[in-house]
């Protein structure tokens, strides 16, 4: 293959302030940033479309690797894969100690677009120690799915994407991959919503590409394109000395690729004198998913059918799940789980923490165990669609262990309402340890009972003392017919 330009520009130290930057900018072109350290500023007096475009048009390719410094990007939006019915391919690789923000703005001005439309080609690397600071994140118009690029994608390998602003909808019309070195998202104070689905990557990945030959007279890194078989979102970069390629590290294996696949890798541009050449590329069986950590203040809400494989650790702040959630959940003290969606896993709450159902009221449903040592907290309101009463609900399918827990319950009997129903169901169990150490909020004339229906926590109406005392009598009247048989 070849390119009909290139351009090469890297940073390891001082200030580099600009309105703009184009990587890949026309047909057959491939363009590199290379960042180790200082500071990148890209900002205008006036809102601009593409302050920082990465791969840009035609079948231009464009990679911006940031491994150290800053990158902040005010009054702009960044598109990684740009509009083109020939498809061009960006991508943006955070990690080590790189942290890259887009400054949030009002309206639509600032943002992440990651593939432009369809034919684009769009993939966001967040390695370990990497940070990208974003509004949100889109693909195509962020609204239509039609709109949207199919094969790009936001790759979760450590790093973390932190908000910095209150968000409904974070991630737009966008992939998402989660590989084993798991997600880190910070909330930051902020409450953010993920549409999206948070996937595991599935069947092959790209393992590792060999060189035949390292070529000679690089005078800069040259882009690595990799196209053909059956998955998609693979990208790698390649590593040059004494202006030779010594190797090229995979930055994203992809997925949904397949044992027989067979994928071409090109090396392109970098000024050689003679061109490097690929030996072998290989695929590895049994792409791995990782875990999730959210940490920050504020409230992540995962409203998607969401298959990574990993443990949900929330550090700090809210997890609500909406949607579904394959794996456990741990919280850490002080965090919290709301949500009226479904976990597959089980969950484990310590002392300090608190679980919720709903938003608002409603019912979250665990398929594993749930171990509560911190707050139990049920919540209640009239329902006017159902005209009744109603409560927030725990559902368990394995074992509740409730020793040492609290529970607490708001909004009931407030402004004078009265209960009406004899018994209210508020968590259901396989199997049930302990009892609540603490109860506060039970409403006047009630009681809990630990096994109504055989599985399920309720509070239940106190008997009238007349009912009661009718009770003793019937009761002791079937003892004494009782004897009376025998």
């Amino acid at each position: 293959s070849s390119i009909s330009s290139y351009g090469y520009y890297d940073l390891s130290g001082g200030t580099f302030q600009t309105s703009g930057i184009i990587a890949g900018g026309n047909d057959d072109g491939a363009g590199i940033v290379n960042q180790t350290g200082g500071a990148v500023t890209i900002t205008s007096a006036a809102m601009t479309d593409g302050g920082l475009r990465i791969g840009h048009s035609g079948s231009g390719l464009g990679v911006y690797n940031l491994t150290g410094g800053t990158c902040t990007v005010n009054r702009f939006y960044v598109s990684i894969g740009g509009s083109s019915t020939r498809g061009p391919s960006g991508q943006l690789n955070v990690g080590g100690t790189g942290q890259f923000t887009i400054v949030a703005q009002e309206g639509d001005a600032g943002y992440l677009r990651v593939g432009y439309n369809n034919p684009s080609h769009g993939n966001v690397n967040l390695a370990t120690g990497g940070v990208l600071t974003v509004p949100w994140i889109q693909s195509g118009d962020g609204v239509t799915s039609t709109t949207a690029s199919t094969t790009s994608a936001v790759n979760f390998h450590g790093g973390t994407l932190r908000a910095n602003m209150d968000q409904a909808d974070f991630m737009r019309q966008i992939n998402a991959y989660v590989y084993g070195e798991g997600a880190k998202i910070d909330t930051d104070g902020f409450n953010v919503t993920i549409n999206s689905n948070l996937l595991a990557p599935t069947d092959y990945g790209v393992g590792s590409i060999a060189l035949a030959d390292g070529g000679s007279g690089y005078v800069g890194p040259p882009a690595v394109k990799i196209t053909g078989g059956s998955g998609t979102g693979a990208t790698a970069i390649a590593n040059v000395a004494g202006g030779v390629v010594t190797g090229i590290t995979v930055t994203n294996p992809g997925s949904g690729y397949e044992s027989e696949d067979v994928l071409t890798v090109a090396i392109l541009g970098g000024g050689a004198a003679t061109a490097g050449a690929v030996d072998t590329i290989s695929l590895n069986s049994g792409n791995l998913s990782g875990g999730l950590e959210k940490s920050g203040e504020g409230t992540l809400t995962l409203a998607g059918a969401n298959t990574y494989a990993g443990v949900t650790q929330v550090k700090a702040g809210e997890l609500a799940v909406t949607g579904s959630l394959a794996g456990d959940v741990v919280l850490d003290a002080g965090a919290a789980l709301l949500g009226t969606g479904m976990i597959g896993g089980s969950v484990i709450a310590p002392d300090d923490s608190e679980v919720a159902p709903g938003m608002s009221v409603g019912t979250i449903s665990i398929d594993g165990n749930v171990m509560l040592a911190g707050a139990l907290t049920i919540e209640y309101e009239f329902d006017d669609v159902l005209e009744d009463e109603v409560f927030d609900s725990l559902n368990v399918t394995g074992d509740l262990d409730i020793t040492g827990a609290s529970l607490a319950f708001t909004d009931i009997q407030e402004g004078g309402t009265t209960l009406d129903n004899g018994a209210y169901v508020f968590a259901r169990y396989g199997t049930l340890n302990g009892t609540f150490d603490m109860v506060s909020g039970l409403p006047t004339g009630y009681v809990i009972d630990y096994a109504y229906e055989g599985n399920a926590i309720a509070i239940t109406v106190i008997p009238e003392p007349s009912t009661a005392v009718l009770l003793t009598l019937l009761l002791t009247g079937l003892g004494l017919r009782r004897r009376e048989r025998v």
